[in-house]
């Protein structure tokens, strides 16, 4: 599955590259993160980071563009941090304001697999029930996968972003899933 999802990636990124109007994206911000869902009352929300480089690729001659992008992100609750290599594509609709500011509306789905944790073991197992040994004994599972959306500004090559990441799959024991707001900033060349 990890295959064909990269192989997948591969092609869309080949086939948007060739467009000569594409932009590469840099991104670096800042994220809230919680779990939601089943058993996720008394969770807590921690702060994390990520960082991202990716696409904007126009859909012809349209306000609407694709872009994929694969950023590095730490997840998680007061359970402790999770971090995750992600691959979100969102689909993009740019509302110009004038020549150089424009305001965007961003969703699209993501997939992410996790790759490094940081836990805190007091608060982990304080009886939740998610001690069993899946994302190397800390109870959370390296893939997730979900949706995003994102409002943003753009003044000429400068971006700012709010995104919200719903997971839809469960995380942890106890079916808990990821939940984070980003704040970022970045450029477009």
């Amino acid at each position: 599955m990890k295959r064909n999802f990269l192989l997948i990636l591969m092609l869309i990124t080949a086939s948007i590259s060739i467009h000569s109007q594409s932009k590469i994206l840099f991104k670096y911000g800042l994220c809230s993160s919680s779990y939601w869902g089943e058993n996720s009352s008394g969770t807590s929300s921690k702060s994390g980071y990520m960082v991202g480089v990716g696409m904007d690729s126009p859909i012809g001659k349209s306000a609407f563009s694709v872009a994929p992008m694969i950023e590095l992100i730490s997840k998680g609750a007061n359970q402790g941090n999770a971090l995750y290599i992600e691959v979100p594509l969102d689909f993009i609709y740019h509302l110009k304001i004038n020549e150089d500011n424009s305001v965007s509306f961003a969703a699209g789905p993501y997939m992410a697999y996790g790759i490094g944790k940081s836990f805190d073991t007091d608060s982990y197992d304080s009886g939740m029930g998610w001690g069993s040994s899946m994302f190397n004994g800390t109870g959370q599972e390296r893939k997730d996968w979900g949706v995003h959306f994102g409002l943003g500004y753009e003044y000429k090559m400068l971006l700012l972003n709010a995104g919200y990441d719903l997971g839809l799959k469960n995380v942890a024991a106890g079916s808990p899933k990821n939940l984070a707001f980003i704040l970022s900033m970045g450029i477009k060349i």
